[in-house]
């Protein structure tokens, strides 16, 4: 959930602040961010969804908020409904490295790899150092099975992003089908602990075999 998910460990009093916050400035889009931060961390989807949505009412087609609604409804499922925002942010913002990552994820989940794969690569192309773009695009290459390719570059999204569920996932994934079975279960069995989201957790239900070929 992008911002969202470094902010899930608010106090209890957290949530009373950040409305005081809100209301007193609906101009603070990192409040709202934080607030919706908040209800994730409680499980509370509606009222983070709720909270993302009031932010963009107070800041019309803030980038932020924008990308931060889209990457809760890609990690909780709903990536139809993000893929329009992710439009929307590329139309204003057509070189913006974390929106052409996220997109191409986003396109991925849909099945349209031709298109996913052109989003990466731009990402890729624009910040070749940028663990968000490396991620994607070894995993974009991944599951168009050029794993060969892709591989390095998870592995080094993997090494700037230790603590990234989904860069975990990612890596665990493209060392099973490359055949490094055991290799592939610590990185996977490391992004459930870490709280991979709930789109990609589904996918772990499905089967690595059917999903990854191996």
């Amino acid at each position: 959930l992008g911002q969202v998910e470094r902010n899930q460990n608010a106090s209890p009093q957290a949530e009373d602040h950040l409305r005081k916050a809100v209301t007193l400035d609906g101009r603070l889009t990192n409040a709202w961010v934080n607030l919706a931060g908040y209800h994730v961390a409680r499980k509370e989807l509606p009222k983070a969804e709720g909270a993302l949505k009031q932010g963009l009412v107070a800041n019309p087609g803030n980038l932020l908020l924008q990308y931060e609604l889209a990457k809760f409804y890609d990690a909780t499922g709903r990536s139809r409904d993000a893929t329009p925002i992710y439009r929307a942010i590329l139309a204003s913002s057509p070189n913006n490295v974390q929106a052409l990552s996220s997109y191409a994820l986003n396109l991925a989940e849909g099945n349209d790899l031709t298109a996913a794969k052109k989003h990466a690569e731009k990402a890729y192309r624009i910040d070749n150092r940028n663990p968000m773009a490396q991620d994607t695009y070894g995993w974009i290459l991944t599951l168009s099975d050029e794993t060969k390719k892709g591989l390095p570059l998870l592995a080094e999204a993997a090494r700037t992003l230790p603590d990234d569920p989904s860069v975990m996932y990612h890596l665990g994934a493209a060392l099973l089908k490359s055949g490094k079975t055991e290799e592939g279960k610590q990185y996977i069995q490391r992004s459930l602990v870490l709280g991979l989201p709930e789109n990609l957790r589904n996918l772990i239900g499905v089967g690595y075999a059917r999903k990854f070929g191996k």
